[in-house]
C-alpha cells in the first residue's frame, strides 16, 4: 500500500484524506492546520507543498511525496520559488496587515516553475484582526492553483469567517506508542496501571491525544473516572449512528453531552476523533487510532455504518463545533445535530 507524507508521524486520517484530495485534484484552496507546538504542523505543510508539486505523484509505487525529485528536494531545502512562508517578524507580537497584503499581492502573480503556488502562514493565530480581514479577501476569491495553509496553535483568535473558508486539520504531538514509552520511563503510576488494567491504560493513551501533560493528568483516579465517563458518552453516540436507530435514541445520546459550551465543544472534538477512526478503518488496514484502543475495535464498531454516511456525519459534527465557536445555544445545537445526523 502506498505511503503518504512519510516524514510526518501519526495523523493517519488527515494524511489519507489530504493525499486523496491531491491525487484527485480536489484539494481545497485553503487549509487550517491546528495543533500544539512540536506536533508537526510545519512538516505537514511542507509535505503537502511537496506532494502538490511532486514530479512523481502519479507513480503509485513511490511514497507521496517522493522526496527525491527535483521539486521535492528544493521545497524541502526552502529554495523553491513557488512555495513561500510568512513568519512573525523578530520582536513583534503579531502578524500585521502590511505583511499579509504584501504576501497576498504575490499570490496574484503567475507561477514561475510549478503547477501550484503554495503559501504558508506560520502562527496564524497571531494575525491581527485587520490582517485577517485582508487575508479574507483572497480566501473568498482565490487565484487558480494557489493553496494557502494557515498553521496555528489554537484557533480561538482566528475569525469565524476565516475558519469557515478553510479545511480544518489537526495534528497531535505523540503517537500512543511513543507516549507509552515516555510514561513507562517516567511514571511509576503509569507502569502500575499498565500492569493492573491494560485496557484502561490503552484508553488513557489514546485519550491523551499525544499530549504528555494530559496523559499525566489522566493518571489520577478522578481524572481517569471522568475520562471513562466521557468516552462512554461518545460511544453511545457512535453506537446510535446506524440509519435505523430511532431519533429519540440518537437525540438522547447527544443531549447527554455537557451543556456548558466549552465542555460541549471538547466533547465534539472527541467525537470527531472517534469518527476519524471509523473512517480510517473503512479505508485502511493499518492506521494509528486516536480514539479507539486498537484498529480491530474501530473496524468492528463501524462495520454496519457505510463510509459515505460516516463522512456526512463527520462534516455535521465539524459544522456543529463551528456553530458553538460562534456562541450558538448548546441545547439548540444538540437538537440540530441530532436532526442532521438522522437525515444524513
Amino acid at each position: 500500500m502506498r505511503s503518504y507524507f512519510p516524514n510526518l508521524s501519526g495523523n493517519d486520517f488527515h494524511k489519507n484524506r489530504i493525499a486523496d484530495a491531491i491525487l484527485e485534484e480536489r484539494l481545497p484552496h485553503a487549509i487550517l492546520i491546528d495543533g500544539p507546538s512540536g506536533s508537526g504542523k510545519k512538516t505537514f505543510a511542507k509535505e503537502i507543498a511537496m506532494a502538490l508539486n511532486c514530479e512523481l505523484k502519479k507513480d503509485d509505487t513511490r511514497p507521496l511525496p517522493c522526496g527525491r525529485c527535483n521539486s521535492c528536494r528544493r521545497i524541502k531545502e526552502g529554495s523553491f520559488t513557488d512555495v513561500k512562508m510568512l513568519k512573525r517578524s523578530d520582536g513583534k507580537a503579531t502578524i500585521g496587515v502590511k505583511e499579509i497584503k504584501d504576501f497576498r499581492a504575490d499570490m496574484y502573480l503567475s507561477a514561475t516553475e510549478s503547477a501550484y503556488k503554495v503559501y504558508i502562514i506560520d502562527e496564524a493565530e497571531k494575525m491581527t484582526t485587520e490582517a485577517q480581514n485582508a487575508l479574507l479577501i483572497i480566501l473568498e476569491e482565490p487565484p487558480k492553483n494557489v493553496v494557502i495553509m494557515l498553521l496555528a496553535s489554537g484557533t480561538d483568535s482566528i475569525l469565524t469567517t476565516i475558519k469557515s473558508r478553510t479545511q480544518y486539520v489537526t495534528t497531535s504531538r505523540f503517537t500512543s506508542a511513543r507516549l507509552a514509552e515516555y510514561l513507562s520511563a517516567n511514571s511509576q503510576e503509569a507502569r502500575s496501571l499498565s500492569f493492573r488494567d491494560n485496557e484502561a491504560y490503552r484508553a488513557l493513551l489514546v485519550s491523551a491525544d499525544g499530549r504528555i501533560g494530559r496523559a499525566l493528568e489522566l493518571l489520577s483516579p478522578k481524572a481517569r473516572e471522568e475520562n471513562e465517563q466521557s468516552r462512554e458518552e461518545i460511544m453511545a453516540i457512535v453506537n446510535a449512528l446506524g440509519k435505523k436507530t430511532p431519533y429519540t435514541e440518537l437525540y438522547a445520546a447527544i443531549s447527554s453531552l455537557p451543556q456548558k459550551r466549552v465542555e460541549f465543544s471538547e466533547s465534539l472534538e472527541t467525537l470527531i476523533s472517534a469518527l476519524a477512526d471509523l473512517i480510517s478503518a473503512k479505508k485502511s488496514e493499518s492506521f494509528s487510532p486516536v480514539f479507539f484502543i486498537d484498529v480491530e475495535t474501530a473496524k468492528e464498531t463501524g462495520r454496519d455504518v457505510p463510509l459515505q454516511r460516516l463522512l456526512r456525519v463527520y462534516d455535521i459534527v465539524v459544522h456543529t463545533l463551528r456553530e458553538c465557536e460562534k456562541n450558538a445555544n448548546v441545547t439548540l445545537a444538540q437538537s440540530n445535530m441530532a436532526t442532521r445526523i438522522k437525515m444524513a
